[in-house]
């Protein structure tokens, strides 16, 4: 098996994928910041296309191996990640298999880091660092689950072990 390294989470090596947003500290124009009520309109647009309302999604991730099995992908929206009480790891990349194998890269998330894929960006199911289970809020268009979602399963000769770098600090 493969092992790749998750990389702490940059502008520079996620712009390919998606964009980010530290929710603790917002790098937007805020209205009322240093009093006792603070807000920051607009952090991040998401394009969800026009078929369908954005929804938001609850899921309850444990704590297991961080070992890449399958993917999925979205082709008529983006999609929004963030994980509530846990750094989690993620994984994104391109790909179309069995014509090109997925290229996937990992990434180090910090709890309450809003995340966004780029519709056909391919990812999966995130992994917990630091606590057993991880609640992560995931936004998408309405009936995506139903409507447009590509799956993918990796060959065991394919898959992929992620690992927290050292040399980042993880």
């Amino acid at each position: 098996m493969k092992t790749i390294q998750a990389k702490r989470l940059t502008k520079e090596n996620f712009s390919k994928y998606g964009a980010f947003e530290d929710l603790y500290a917002p790098q937007t124009m805020g209205m009322g910041v240093g009093t006792d009520n603070a807000f920051y309109p607009d952090v991040m647009a998401f394009d969800f296309g026009t078929a369908h309302a954005p929804s938001v999604c609850v899921c309850h991730v444990k704590r297991r191996d961080m070992v890449i099995t399958n993917y999925e992908y979205h082709n008529n929206g983006c999609e929004g990640i963030l994980s509530l009480d846990s750094d989690i790891v993620i994984f994104a990349g391109f790909g179309f298999p069995p014509l090109l194998p997925a290229q996937l890269e990992a990434f180090l998330v910090p709890k309450g880091t809003l995340v966004r894929l780029k519709p056909g960006v391919l990812h999966g199911t995130q992994f917990p660092v630091d606590q057993e289970q991880a609640t992560v809020i995931v936004m998408l268009p309405q009936r995506t689950f139903a409507t447009d979602f590509a799956y993918g399963k990796l060959d065991e000769a394919e898959q992929l072990r992620i690992t927290l770098g050292e040399e980042e600090g993880l």
